[in-house]
């Protein structure tokens, strides 16, 4: 059925006559369009039909304050959130800096990183042409052709964090038997002078590791590890 409007198209004023017939006809009118009710100026007068616009007026009203007070409520936690991990981090940072052996340093590791990230299983390797320090303190020495480093060559060659889900095999080689319930992951090139390394961790969450404000505080943790293991390979590697 065509629009009781349409043929009033090419006047430049609708005649009211025919506005009040096209809204008698269509009740349902203002239902569908809820945008026109708050560009609608109703006398507040008795009348069902007058209170029941009000009213309607009053209820899309009350859903948008409810949407930005829902939308104000969730920027407070994102930033109640981000000054918690900002604060978590920094805490995390001086207990590695201040660790004095290395099995101190692995655990400070381990524990913040599952505390903080989630991280179910954790991984630190370290590749280097050196000989493997006698005390590792948890941390995994290979030599620079591991199979590990090869499989992840295009992470060290653009030294940018990798997040996201890995192939089955990519997994099982950084996890080992600990990956079979891994979802999401995220890897983290190291690289000093003498040495480079990877930091990976791995949640039982899917898509749980993300760019954002996060991954670049875990980075910031990581370069800060990094610092205190070569610290550590100089004074302690033998030959040096």
């Amino acid at each position: 059925m065509s629009d009781p409007l349409d043929n009033e198209k090419n006047s430049p004023l609708i005649p009211e006559v025919r506005v009040v017939d096209f809204l008698r006809s269509h009740p349902d009118f203002f239902t569908e369009h809820t945008d026109l009710l708050n560009r609608l100026s109703v006398p507040h007068q008795a009348g069902a039909g007058i209170a029941s616009l009000i009213e309607k007026q009053v209820q899309i009203m009350r859903r948008r304050i409810e949407d930005l007070e829902q939308k104000l409520e969730k920027t407070k936690h994102q930033e109640s959130f981000y000054i918690h991990l900002v604060e978590n981090a920094r805490r995390l940072a001086f207990d590695l800096l201040d660790t004095e052996n290395p099995q101190a340093f692995h655990q400070k590791l381990v524990d913040g990183l599952s505390n903080y990230y989630k991280a179910d299983q954790f991984r630190l390797y370290v590749f280097t042409r050196r000989s493997t320090p006698n005390d590792c303190g948890g941390i995994r020495f290979r030599k620079t052709n591991d199979r590990i480093k090869c499989l992840f060559t295009g992470v060290f060659n653009h030294h940018r964090p990798l997040c996201g889900s890995l192939q089955d095999e990519h997994i099982k080689a950084v996890f080992g038997s600990d990956a079979e319930f891994i979802h999401s992951t995220v890897l983290i090139p190291l690289k000093l002078e003498h040495w480079e390394g990877l930091l990976a961790l791995g949640s039982r969450q899917w898509n749980y590791y993300r760019h954002g404000l996060s991954l670049e505080l875990l980075v910031m943790i990581s370069d800060i590890a990094s610092k205190v293991i070569d610290g550590w390979l100089i004074e302690k590697t033998p030959g040096r």
